[in-house]
């Protein structure tokens, strides 16, 4: 897949566009880009339009809100097979465009034959007040292709990063995670942390990523660890340390099992399998020691 800041940039004459926030790439992203492949001939090439920053944290900034980063998301598409990925930049300018203003400005081309395919539901220009209807009219003038795919088929998959995204601070990623079609994972930097972990036999790796990705609820999750190629199980604890301090910050803290590696300072992915319990507040370190045994034990009995 090839990153491109616009249409002009491609060679191919025949193009398959679709446009999307794309966040998560989850199931139903997945469906609308594999009808779409199925759909157009070898020599055409499938163009997904998305935008960065999510239009979301520009217009009402917010914390604690992507599914994936922008990275991850290209990373996402490529695997979709995706051709190009037109990354447009949102701004406060852009979402005051109509949508002919926009159409006009990003999708207009001289040199290649366009398919345009949209979901039943899709909006877009200032305050959402351009459809399908729009994108339509844009296209006859212009002697593109456009099609709205199948209201049903897309209905029947029940999914939204919305929806997924509440799940995911529910604590549920076991079911996000069938929405996603995938495991939910975060992508970040391994940090030093207080050392209680290691203190107690269960040295965990703090992990520090983007304030703008989702995190699930406070709790123990059964998780893996993707570092350099290999995969690792792992038990990582969301919350507060209750049994140690009353009042700190919501940390990321993850044992890997069998492994004993110096790993400060550099990159993995967490992947997120399903909620095993409850954050808690022991009686005594002992108590503590206890349970997260219990926890390993556990995991260890899971694929």
């Amino acid at each position: 897949m090839k990153l491109i800041e616009s249409l002009e940039e491609i060679a191919d004459e025949n193009l398959a566009v679709t446009i999307g926030n794309f966040d998560g790439v989850h199931i139903g992203h997945q469906y609308v880009l594999k009808a779409i492949k199925e759909k157009i001939s070898d020599d055409t090439k499938l163009v997904v339009i998305s935008f960065t920053p999510h239009p979301s944290i520009v217009l009402s900034p917010r914390k604690d809100f992507l599914i994936n980063e922008a990275k991850d998301k290209y990373e996402l598409l490529e695997n979709a097979e995706t051709d190009y990925y037109y990354e447009i930049p949102f701004t406060r300018d852009l979402s005051t465009l109509t949508g002919n203003e926009f159409l006009t400005k990003y999708l207009s081309s001289k040199s290649h034959k366009i398919r345009f395919f949209l979901g039943y539901d899709f909006s877009f220009g200032a305050n959402k007040k351009d459809g399908v209807n729009s994108i339509e009219k844009f296209c006859k003038e212009r002697n593109y292709s456009f099609e709205v795919l199948d209201k049903k088929s897309v209905k029947e998959l029940s999914v939204s990063s919305s929806k997924i995204r509440n799940l995911i601070k529910e604590g549920d990623v076991k079911q996000a995670n069938r929405l996603l079609g995938r495991d939910f994972y975060l992508s970040g930097t391994i940090v030093k942390g207080e050392g209680r972990g290691k203190q107690i036999g269960f040295p965990t790796a703090n992990m520090q990523y983007s304030n703008l990705q989702i995190t699930p609820s406070k709790g123990v999750y059964y998780s893996s660890v993707l570092y350099k190629n290999g995969m690792y199980k792992s038990i990582t604890n969301i919350g507060v340390k209750p049994t140690f301090e009353s009042d700190a910050e919501i940390t990321v803290e993850t044992y890997i099992l069998d492994f004993d590696k110096d790993i400060y300072g550099e990159t993995f992915k967490l992947y997120f399998h399903s909620k095993l319990r409850d954050e808690k507040r022991f009686d005594s370190v002992n108590d503590l020691i206890e349970q997260i045994s219990r926890d390993v034990a556990s995991r260890r009995k899971c694929d």
